[in-house]
């Protein structure tokens, strides 16, 4: 339903009649529809943790296994638009329950440990991995939400088939410090 709507706006009564059961029954398996959407989108970072390490792991070399896990955590945005948005948007912005926090947290792993494994020999200043993770972080999930939200005509023109997505995807993200501050 939140993949068709686009939302999250259905009333449990009504997911209890789209499944064919009794509106007391969807009570059996969550106290409340907050419950259900942090279990949605904890199963939606477990997916998207699973498809970055795997995507990642592909790859022979440290820098291609970054792009190979941000191109993976855009495609994830793209097929599933709206889980995408209940998993960063403002639902759970404030208050996580543990096991979706903790869901967040193994999804961005991959991203440090990726991160971690681009450092020169003797690793990171302090400091440098986290910001280097949130700077990489920030460029696919801008790049995700742009491609979802399609605010600019040009990306009008770009379908989200992974090849359609992969040259523009490629150009962003391989984009150095030194080239942006051009």
């Amino acid at each position: 339903m939140i993949e068709e709507r686009g939302d999250w706006t259905f009333s449990m009564r009504e997911l209890a009649a789209r499944i064919g059961v009794s509106p007391m029954a969807t009570y059996s398996h969550f106290s409340d529809k907050t419950e259900l959407l942090a279990t949605i989108a904890e199963e939606g970072f477990r997916e998207l943790e699973a498809r970055t390490r795997t995507a990642s792991e592909a790859a022979d070399e440290a820098e291609d296994a970054m792009f190979e896990c941000g191109l993976a955590y855009i495609m994830f945005g793209l097929e599933r638009p709206a889980r995408y948005r209940l998993m960063f948007g403002a639902t759970f912005a404030v208050s996580q329950p543990p096991a979706l926090r903790a869901a967040c947290d193994d999804a961005y792993s991959v991203l440090t440990d990726k991160i971690e494994q681009c450092a020169p020999d003797g690793g990171w200043p302090a400091g440098e991995a986290e910001t280097r993770a949130l700077q990489a972080w920030a460029k696919v999930h801008g790049f995700t939400m742009l491609m979802i939200d399609r605010p600019a005509r040009r990306l009008d023109e770009i379908g989200t088939a992974p090849d359609d997505v992969r040259p523009l995807a490629e150009a962003i993200l391989k984009l150095s410090d030194t080239e942006m501050s051009h």
